[in-house]
């Protein structure tokens, strides 16, 4: 834990640049159009200040990976995160952030932003024996699989274990595809709670992705058709649907529909769009 503790409060220490999205940011949320007035906002105590140096602090991948290298799929118990918490606060931590070329502060750390930064980093997370014990060519893969599953609540029972297992088997081969398969399979886990019978939530929910997807053609036509007032005093109307997203999903279902219950139909032609699964989701 000590480890853990000093490497964090290495990377807390580490200066910051203010870049251009966070200048995008700052400009349209807050007015703020000068480094003279982000210079004065950040010494601000105030909530805006706050929830702004909250988001500047959110962990990276890199450091996640570093972490995860330290505890190698393992975790601390909540005693521990908050003594290492409290010790982390006792320290009285500054960071320097760089607003642009000529113009820099020293910024001391609110408790509140420590205790987020070590409970984004889901140190307390019990990743299942079962899925450690899976072999990867490399670390960096094996990190990135961990992090996945340290950071979503999921409600881990023997049929979700068995369903991640089988996704994470085939990861090693093609990392860069297995990606967002691994991702979603995790958000299903997430989103289903005592729900285990994914075979059915999946094929439920690549019927009302097609669904919704024919449903907005559909009102495309007629909208070519008839004009809009007329169509929405008829009660026609459909939501935006991103197509191009929306059969990303559905390629990603049926690639676990595939590998995991050996499950195939082709009832779906994909519409206006030549998706594969290496092009991602986002």
């Amino acid at each position: 834990m000590q480890v853990l503790g000093i490497k964090i409060q290495e990377k807390l220490c580490e200066q910051i640049v203010i870049h251009e999205d966070h200048r995008h940011f700052l400009s349209h949320a807050f007015g703020l159009e000068t480094s003279t007035e982000i210079h004065d906002f950040l010494l601000r105590d105030s909530e805006e200040t706050l929830t702004f140096m909250d988001w500047l602090l959110f962990p990276d991948l890199a450091f996640q990976l570093r972490i995860e290298s330290v505890l190698d799929g393992g975790h601390i118990f909540f005693d521990q995160q908050s003594r290492m918490i409290e010790q982390l606060i006792s320290e009285n931590i500054k960071t320097n952030i760089q607003i642009d070329n000529k113009l820099e502060t020293n910024i001391s750390l609110n408790p509140e932003i420590i205790a987020n930064y070590v409970y984004r980093l889901g140190l307390t997370r019990i990743i299942p024996e079962k899925l450690r014990t899976i072999r990867f060519t490399d670390n960096h893969q094996k990190y990135s699989v961990w992090i996945q599953l340290r950071n979503d609540e999921i409600h881990w029972t023997d049929q979700s274990i068995d369903f991640v297992y089988q996704i994470i088997e085939g990861y090693q081969a093609k990392p860069q595809e297995r990606h967002d398969i691994l991702a979603y399979a995790i958000k299903l886990c997430s989103e289903c709670k005592d729900t285990t019978d994914y075979f059915d939530q999946l094929k439920k929910k690549k019927h009302t992705l097609i669904q919704n997807i024919q449903r907005f053609q559909h009102a495309q036509a007629l909208q070519e058709k008839f004009s809009m007032e007329f169509l929405i005093t008829s009660g026609v109307r459909a939501a935006h649907v991103d197509i191009v997203q929306t059969n990303a999903e559905i390629a990603i279902i049926d690639q676990i529909l595939m590998e995991v219950f050996d499950f195939y139909e082709l009832n779906h032609d994909y519409v206006e769009t030549s998706y594969s699964i290496s092009s991602g989701i986002a």
